[in-house]
């Protein structure tokens, strides 16, 4: 009779084997898991969700002159409108304003402290990213608690000091900027004032005239007293040594015409012989013409000759006229030479004249040398008085453009303080929430079912698969190499079966009323909140607030 090798079981097959064999150690994790997921979500805190949405646009101020698109300190900052909106600070600030949460102000300041860091955590602000060419952005404003009406109240509140101090923020700025410009205003003022001052006090002490026009003013100039005077005794100076030039030139030629006249002329009378006084005083006066005429005359010209030539003749004429008196008794007088009195009074006149003018001359120095000393420092002068002139143009100058920026932000601190001047606009109202958003006690339910299934499953492989021993037939034939018929199953004895239907009412008992517990006090406290203890009712209430 041939031998038949039992075979071993397929997977499934295997599988299902160890499922019933197990079947109460898989059940047993899943029954717990579903109670404690059935419990779960009951007691977990049902929290409900509000959400409002607020639009942040630029501010476009139109002033008349110019338009100009200027992003409030909002929307320049609107990357950080999430930590601006969840700040601790302003949290509190909102929650100190709800007179009806009484179980926050009865806290100690460290447990409301920790009661605004989970409100903070329960905060949820996005908000898409803002491109350049956008002139707004969207911020979506989310809120979860256990209380709707305290969630909408938050939420509201929340959002309304947001917006409350955001704008206010931007208002005072612009006020501070105009505060600002006005500071810098009346201290331009001031300084031009002082300017003015010493621009009028310069003009003073120097006597200059105010209708005077600076040497940088765009204005007919009128020439200015000292240089005016300057001038006038520089043309008289010239004209006083030019006159004085001519004089000397006088003077040199009558004294050269008096070196050829004698001072004095003689009269002779002949006595016995011939008179021929008369003829010699004519050729003398003759001779001193001529010589006189040479003085006046230079060695180059060309009538010098000339008259050298006559004076020889007439000097020979006059010799052979004297000789011929000679003959004869002469008595000889003496009287004054007309002509060298004449050329003399003339040359002492020129000579008194010339006097005169050195001595105006010295005078045109001194007040020359005076005028043009006053002259140098009033270059100086004007120099100083450009300079202010240019100083005092340039602080006008920036007052002008100070006014018009003080003007634009005055328009812009109005528009700023109009309705027009908020940044802000709700789009989503908040609303108040009839049913809780989460947690979804179907969800809980089947993640409990599942993670049960998935914990009892893997509970009973493990504890079947983590043993090193043979499990039937075919474990023994793949390792044996004489065929095998069969196995004997595990032989227990009449203790040890009772021991171990023990151990087992046991762990199911304890089991079942460690369910039936959970599941009992769950129904109490949602039910019947009397049935349990304060003791059970606090430790509820805390594990509650883990959730919170």
């Amino acid at each position: 009779m041939a031998m038949v090798q039992i075979e071993a079981p397929g997977q499934l097959q295997e599988f299902l084997q160890v499922l019933k064999k197990r079947r109460w150690q898989a059940l047993l994790p899943f029954a717990f898991i579903l109670t404690l997921g059935v419990c779960f979500a009951i007691l977990v805190p049902r929290k409900y969700k509000v959400t409002t949405q607020v639009e942040l646009r630029e501010n476009v101020f139109d002033t008349g002159e110019r338009r100009n698109v200027s992003p409030s300190t909002s929307l320049r900052e609107a990357d950080n409108a999430p930590y601006q909106i969840k700040a601790l600070a302003r949290i509190r600030s909102v929650v100190n304003q709800m007179k009806s949460w009484t179980d926050y102000m009865a806290l100690s300041p460290q447990d409301q402290h920790e009661y605004l860091l989970d409100i903070q955590d329960d905060i949820e602000v996005t908000m898409p990213p803002r491109l350049k060419t956008q002139g707004s952005t969207f911020v979506t404003i989310s809120f979860r608690h256990t209380d709707p009406s305290r969630a909408f109240e938050f939420l509201r509140g929340l959002r309304t000091a947001w917006i409350e101090q955001e704008v206010e923020r931007d208002r005072n700025r612009i006020a501070a900027e105009y505060q600002g410009l006005l500071r810098e205003e009346d201290q331009l003022k001031k300084q031009i004032a002082a300017e003015e001052r010493d621009f009028a006090q310069l003009r003073s002490e120097y006597n200059i005239s105010p209708t005077q026009p600076s040497p940088s003013a765009n204005q007919v100039r009128i020439e200015d007293p000292v240089f005016e005077r300057l001038n006038e005794y520089q043309k008289e100076l010239d004209s006083a040594r030019i006159e004085s030039g001519a004089l000397q030139a006088t003077i040199d030629g009558l004294s050269d015409q008096l070196l050829g006249i004698p001072q004095e002329l003689s009269r002779s009378s002949t006595i016995g012989g011939v008179d021929l006084s008369e003829s010699l005083q004519e050729q003398r006066l003759a001779l001193g013409r001529l010589r006189g005429e040479l003085a006046s005359y230079g060695r180059g010209h060309s009538k010098y000759g000339v008259l050298q030539k006559e004076i020889k003749d007439a000097e020979e004429q006059l010799a052979e006229t004297e000789r011929q008196e000679r003959a004869a008794t002469i008595r000889e007088e003496r009287y004054p030479n007309p002509d060298f009195v004449e050329l003399n009074g003339q040359l002492k006149a020129a000579e008194l004249q010339q006097a005169e003018l050195f001595a105006r001359i010295e005078h045109l120095e001194d007040a020359h040398g005076l005028e043009l000393e006053k002259a140098e420092e009033r270059q100086d002068i004007y120099r100083m008085v450009r300079l202010k002139t240019a100083d005092i143009a340039r602080l006008v100058g920036v007052l002008d453009e100070l006014e018009g920026r003080l003007q634009y932000k005055k328009q812009v601190m109005d528009i700023m303080n109009g309705p027009t001047g908020n940044p802000f606009q709700i789009t989503q109202e908040v609303v108040e929430p009839k049913e809780a958003t989460e947690p979804d006690p179907w969800l809980v339910l089947a993640i409990s079912i599942v993670l049960g299934l998935g914990v009892g499953l893997a509970s009973a492989m493990f504890g079947e698969y983590s043993r090193n021993c043979f499990r039937g037939a075919g474990d023994i034939g793949a390792v044996m190499v004489v065929p095998v018929l069969g196995v004997v199953n595990h032989i227990r004895t009449r203790g040890a079966t009772r021991r171990l239907r023990l151990r087992r009412t046991l762990v199911g008992a304890s089991s079942v009323m460690i369910m039936s517990s959970c599941l009992f006090v769950t129904w109490a406290w949602s039910s019947s909140p009397d049935l349990l203890s304060d003791r059970v009712l606090d430790s509820i209430e805390v594990f509650r607030g883990w959730f919170r």
